[in-house]
């Protein structure tokens, strides 16, 4: 049986509203502000980065990162890097989401240009793949987000 309007369009809130929450992911990242970013993640998020792939070619030394909480992951951010001290971009593309009430998966690729003396270069590129939850605030956040890095450019930050 199709579903019914009302039920077609909260989908595509749904759907709109995680497009959201990933472009604010790569916005605040780059740009901040922190606060932003902060307010991306359930209070037990997790947000990891798995190296393991790209390592396993000889394309990067870094090991495996894991931040739980909204505290680790604001600290995360205030290690990285950000504009204007330094300009890179991650950009999210082809996302496969699925919903299911007040829990979604999402899966998408990544790419990530940074700047370097020679012009901009893409520095790395992969996965993420995520768990969201609706708050009771009707938001949509992270619950976890693994990054995958299946290639990476020698000694890149």
């Amino acid at each position: 049986m199709a579903a019914s309007v009302e039920e077609r369009l909260e989908a595509l809130e749904d759907e709109r509203a995680i497009l959201q929450l990933l472009y604010a992911y790569a916005h605040t990242i780059d740009y901040g502000p922190e606060e932003a970013w902060v307010e991306l993640w359930t209070e037990d998020a997790e947000l990891s980065y798995d190296f393991d792939v790209a390592r396993s070619r000889g394309l990067t030394e870094r090991e495996n990162m894991s931040f739980v909480g909204r505290e680790q992951i604001a600290g995360f951010w205030q290690r990285h890097s950000h504009a204007p001290d330094r300009y890179h971009k991650h950009f999210m593309v082809e996302p496969r989401i699925v919903v299911d009430g007040d829990a979604a998966t999402v899966e998408c690729y990544y790419a990530k240009l940074d700047e370097s003396p020679e012009g901009p270069r893409m520095s790395s590129f992969g996965r993420y793949t995520d768990v969201l939850r609706r708050g009771p605030d009707g938001r949509w956040r992270f619950a976890s987000r693994r990054g995958e890095t299946e290639a990476r450019v020698p000694g890149n930050r």
